[in-house]
């Protein structure tokens, strides 16, 4: 199998239809499709916008991610940037509400196959992960791989660890750094004003890995 054939197993799996269903949400991955890339980009899972566009990082969500990106001195994001996320539909939002239905930890086990495939296809030299989802995922990843990784990384269980655990640290997975971020969309307001040591150790971190690239 190639990235190509991988890209073709998700547009057509629909181990999560009966989920999907149940919100009126049909089950449509989504994900970037340039294989030459040394940054990969991992999100939660894609946002309505992503959904109707059928494209990763669309409007006032992709600004502000590629407006990150470009304030840490890298260009063309779409050409530079693999982008993908845990879960690889949308996963439902109410009407009223400003963020998305958090996927299940089944969908999240549902799609993890096609996330480690992704990974050692693209071979990434940086894995930057937003949020709590693309966070925890990639610590459970390589908690398999290394055995009590967690507990020796954090010195917390899993269920246990916050945001300021993780975003000011990195580490290796398939021999990819791990750069978690707080998600700069405006909805992260709080946790970035939360934990802004530990926000600015993380942009400070990504700042000094994209310079090298």
């Amino acid at each position: 199998m190639n990235l190509e054939k991988l890209e073709q197993e998700m547009k057509s799996c629909k181990k999560c239809s009966d989920i999907l269903l149940k919100y009126n949400i049909m089950p449509k991955p989504i994900f970037w499709w340039k294989q030459n890339c040394k940054i990969m980009l991992l999100w939660q899972a894609p946002w309505i916008s992503e959904y109707e566009s059928w494209k990763p990082f669309k409007w006032w969500t992709g600004k502000s991610i590629k407006q990150l990106f470009s304030d840490c001195w890298l260009e063309d994001f779409d050409k530079n940037v693999y982008q993908t996320s845990v879960v690889k539909c949308f996963p439902w939002r109410k009407e009223w509400l400003s963020t998305d239905r958090k996927p299940s930890k089944i969908e999240i086990q549902n799609c993890s196959s096609f996330l480690i495939k992704q990974i050692e296809f693209i071979k990434p030299e940086i894995i930057v992960c937003l949020w709590m989802v693309s966070w925890k995922s990639i610590i459970e990843l390589k908690e398999k791989e290394e055995p009590h990784f967690i507990k020796n990384f954090f010195w917390e269980d899993l269920s246990k660890l916050k945001v300021k655990h993780i975003v000011w640290r990195t580490f290796n997975y398939k021999n990819s750094k791990i750069i978690p971020l707080i998600h700069p969309s405006w909805a992260a307001n709080g946790a970035r004003s939360l934990n802004k040591i530990e926000h600015e150790k993380s942009i400070k971190i990504l700042k000094e890995n994209l310079k090298i690239n």
